[in-house]
């Protein structure tokens, strides 16, 4: 199963939803970084990007908790924790 890949751009980042596009309503997207005003680690180890939108995406290393969106990579980087996976999208995010 493939899951969410997320590369980072001068200017924006693109999100693939891989198998997971059902649930992100969406297959691939790209954000431009100013239309992203957060980013945190819930209580639950779940990584969190708000959006201007008033969006949330919840992500995660496995796919727990229920309901957040298990992400292979970023920028070719595996994520091997709530806090790695945070710290590699927030680079990418400034």
């Amino acid at each position: 199963m493939a899951n969410v890949t997320i590369v980072g751009r001068q200017d924006s980042i693109d999100v693939n939803f891989g198998d997971y596009y059902v649930a992100a309503k969406t297959k691939k997207s790209r954000w431009r970084k100013d239309a992203l005003v957060a980013c945190f680690i819930t209580d639950t180890d779940a990584v969190v990007i708000r959006t201007v939108y008033k969006q949330d995406f919840a992500f995660s290393v496995t796919g727990l908790p229920a309901g957040t969106l298990p992400v292979d990579t970023v920028d070719g980087v595996a994520p091997t924790s709530a806090e790695h996976l945070f710290s590699l999208i927030v680079q990418n995010i400034n």
